[in-house]
């Protein structure tokens, strides 16, 4: 059994990062604080008023459909992502008692009380979202459950793919890079990460897409979580050509209505087979779709 799970930006959202459509207000909010760490990384000020403004009057949704159509702005663009998601990484919104909806807490419930070490191809991660939240967790309690025992165990959990398609906020030490998951106003840090961020489509790097193209390919199973089924992100997937052979496609769609369901798989043929729920994760995992 190959599962591969496909994550938006919803499936980050209990532990404290914003989703597409919050994190506009919070790239605003950079650009109106941070003018003079734009300026002393080479951004002109009327750029800035002009990205502003763009952002304001297009009254978009996610900030990279404006990147994609206006791409003379990628470079701030990126700069001011970086600058307000780093900000959000904080290890305590991943280990405080009570979160709504906490999947990671879920899903490694279920990894360490496996009677043997998960299969290296059992599950795979395919996320859309530029944080870290999801290996850092794992990184965090897989260590502290395990400590120096069952290193197999330990490593099988660790060796779990994860595919980050528009690229991600650093490599974490516990993975052998040299950017924490912490927040941080270092201008030279935050200007590091965000040249590995990959937002237009002419960024995409090729040798990413195809490797989730062929988890997606081999999957018997695949789960969408927080994700909201843009057909532009489907499409980089090649989704509707690499899952036609996969039984078993479902996923959250918390916050659709059940018209916006319909209407959705009737507009983009690759989701004729999805069956959407209108769950939380926790609550698709315990009542719809158990991890197996």
């Amino acid at each position: 059994m190959r599962t591969v799970f496909i994550l938006g930006a919803g499936a980050s959202q209990p532990y404290g990062l914003p989703t597409g459509y919050q994190l506009v207000p919070q790239i605003l909010e950079i650009l109106r604080l941070k003018k003079g760490d734009f300026e002393s990384l080479g951004i002109l000020p009327r750029e800035m008023n002009e990205f502003e403004k763009r952002i304001r009057e297009s009254n978009i949704i996610a900030i990279d459909d404006l990147l994609n159509q206006h791409p003379q702005f990628l470079e701030l663009g990126k700069l001011a992502i970086a600058f307000a998601l780093v900000q959000f990484e904080k290890k305590s919104e991943l280990l405080k008692p009570g979160i709504d909806d906490d999947w990671y807490r879920y899903f490694f419930e279920h990894l360490h009380r496996l009677q043997q070490p998960v299969n290296p191809e059992q599950y795979s991660f395919i996320t859309f979202n530029y944080d870290r939240s999801f290996e850092e967790y794992f990184d965090t309690v897989t260590a502290a459950f395990f400590g120096n025992s069952e290193q197999e165990r330990k490593q099988a959990i660790l060796d779990i793919p994860i595919v980050h398609i528009h690229g991600q906020l650093g490599i974490l030490p516990s993975r052998g890079g040299n950017c924490p998951y912490a927040p941080t106003q270092d201008r030279s840090h935050v200007q590091r990460v965000a040249y590995s961020l990959r937002i237009t489509d002419k960024e995409d790097d090729p040798q990413t897409l195809a490797r989730a193209q062929v988890l997606i390919r081999n999957a018997n199973t695949i789960r969408f979580l927080g994700f909201r089924y843009w057909r532009t992100n489907l499409d980089k997937l090649e989704f509707g050509k690499n899952s036609a052979n996969c039984p078993d496609i479902a996923g959250t769609a918390y916050g659709f209505e059940k018209a916006e369901i319909s209407h959705l798989k009737a507009r983009n043929p690759s989701l004729k087979n999805l069956h959407a729920h209108p769950m939380k994760i926790v609550e698709f995992f315990r009542k719809a779709y158990p991890i197996s």
